[in-house]
């Protein structure tokens, strides 16, 4: 902490040891007046000096201002709705894969049912008795391998070597 009765002393040059310098109360708070007065004037001498232009820019300022924050803000609710559409696709695509397995476990019951279901004595009694048909014999074979580079057109003809 400083000395208190150093506060009001003035340093006189060339001296080593701060001599009190004594003021009146009136005195100090006519300096303060004073100074008060003097702050007052650079005040209202900026003011003054303020022109209608810079009003004008700090309008233009503040129009900018608020006009790059609705930007960010449309900017961001476009951006929160994009989320939005793509978490609601996602949940859609979620529900059509499980209804796609659901159809393929359904698929595959089903064609399981439809092997056990078929009565293959019945077939080939009905091929045999009614159309005509034979069992083919040995020689009447053919036997193809194809090679790991062959490959064979559906429905084409087979290549004889």
């Amino acid at each position: 902490m400083a000395d208190s009765r150093y506060s009001n002393s003035v340093y006189n040059y060339g001296s080593t040891v701060f001599q009190p310098e004594r003021r009146s109360e009136q005195e100090r708070r006519e300096k303060e007046r004073e100074y008060i007065s003097d702050a007052r004037k650079r005040i209202e001498s900026r003011v003054g000096e303020m022109k209608s232009t810079d009003v004008g820019r700090q309008i233009l300022k503040t129009f900018a201002a608020a006009a790059v924050i609705l930007v960010l803000v449309a900017l961001f609710s476009a951006y929160i709705m994009q989320l939005s559409v793509k978490r609601n696709l996602r949940s859609e695509i979620t529900e059509l894969e499980r209804e796609v397995q659901d159809l393929s476990r359904e698929n595959a019951l089903l064609r399981n049912q439809f092997e056990r279901d078929i009565d293959y004595n019945f077939v080939y009694n009905y091929a045999t008795e009614r159309l005509g048909m034979q069992v083919p014999e040995k020689h009447q074979v053919i036997r193809y391998r194809a090679q790991k580079n062959e490959y064979v057109v559906k429905s084409g003809d087979i290549p004889h070597e």
